[in-house]
């Protein structure tokens, strides 16, 4: 076989593989009523100084509308926190005895009784952005839930494996630019890899790790990630579903 039938050949052989290999098209699919708990724990190491935080979160979906805009109910229903910083310990839970907590366990407590508990409201659309973000009754907001790391923004078109998708992500004093790549696609989950930066005030913020997605629904399974920190440091993401419940036949 001549070189130029071998490349031939290939061409064939990849033009019938891009065809042929599986496509979705990724959009929440959820239902009024549909009820899922996410712990969402971040480690953070940076030079002498580490805390460690775990919120177990429940979102309800309340509506639907009619243009496809998901309302739905949050609330932080349990907190930890673990920190040591310049020899002031803090090991926190809202599930613990609050009776005998230190000086910096006793700031913990404080600021955590503002919003746990407390139910907030936000609006995303079914392509994972955020609409409007957590706001209570009495008007105040949430800033503890980091949905840039819980939802993935979603392409437009249909992606299958191996396709990449970018996306740029608003923060409170910053903006963070994301790459998404389909890994792979099972039977009820797909895989995607992110990298993406964020600059920050002395450093930029470098974040690689992997989403596992339910691929009916396409809510958040899991995802593990890892970023950077100023100087030599380190934070590490592991967010993951305890629960799901829902009203209707899927």
């Amino acid at each position: 076989m001549s070189f130029k039938t071998k490349v031939f050949v290939l061409i064939i052989l990849n033009f019938v593989f891009s065809c042929n290999k599986e496509k979705e098209r990724l959009k929440l699919n959820l239902r009024v009523g549909d009820k899922q708990t996410i712990v969402s724990k971040s480690i953070i190491d940076a030079g002498g100084f580490s805390i460690e935080t775990t919120h177990e979160i429940v979102f309800d979906l309340l509506n639907i509308s009619d243009s496809g805009v998901y309302e739905l109910n949050t609330r932080i229903v349990n907190t930890e926190s673990v920190s040591d910083f310049n020899n002031s310990n803090t090991n926190y839970n809202t599930t613990g005895d609050t009776s005998n907590l230190n000086d910096s366990e006793k700031k913990v407590h404080e600021a955590i009784s503002n919003f746990l508990n407390k139910d907030y409201k936000f609006l995303i659309n079914k392509n994972g952005e955020i609409i409007e973000h957590f706001k209570a009754s009495d008007g105040t907001y949430l800033n503890s839930i980091e949905m840039d790391k819980i939802q993935i923004i979603f392409p437009e078109k249909e992606v299958g494996i191996g396709d990449e998708w970018e996306n740029t992500v608003k923060l409170q004093f910053t903006v963070k630019k994301s790459t998404y790549r389909i890994k792979n696609i099972s039977q009820d989950k797909i895989y995607i890899d992110v990298n993406s930066v964020t600059p920050m005030v002395f450093f930029k913020q470098k974040t690689k790790g992997e989403y596992v997605l339910d691929k009916k629904t396409k809510r958040l399974l899991e995802a593990n990630l890892e970023s950077n920190m100023v100087g030599n440091g380190k934070a590490v993401y592991k967010i993951y579903e305890k629960d799901f419940s829902t009203l209707s036949k899927k």
